[in-house]
């Protein structure tokens, strides 16, 4: 994923006279989000134990150091190492 760090400037007098828009998002639509909760609501998606995730370790923020040694024995796809407030 890329993106611009700052502004653009733009021909305003000839956007308004050739009716061209700029149109800009972030990530995803409504829409895309929408139908794929859709996807994990009726099981198209599965996420969580259902596909095979696991969580190899809870954590505090202040035990960060732990956390990630934790998380350098868990590199294989599924495997979770979780910050808990």
């Amino acid at each position: 994923m890329g993106g611009m760090g700052g502004d653009i400037s733009v021909p305003y007098f000839h956007m308004i006279f050739n009716s061209i828009e700029i149109k800009g998002k972030w990530m995803y639509t409504r829409e895309e989000i929408r139908r794929l909760v859709k996807m994990v609501e009726v099981g198209t998606l599965r996420i969580g134990k259902g596909a095979g995730h696991q969580v190899n370790g809870r954590y505090k923020l202040e035990e960060y150091e732990v956390a990630l040694e934790e998380a350098a024995k868990h590199t294989s796809w599924g495997c979770s190492v979780v910050f808990n407030p």
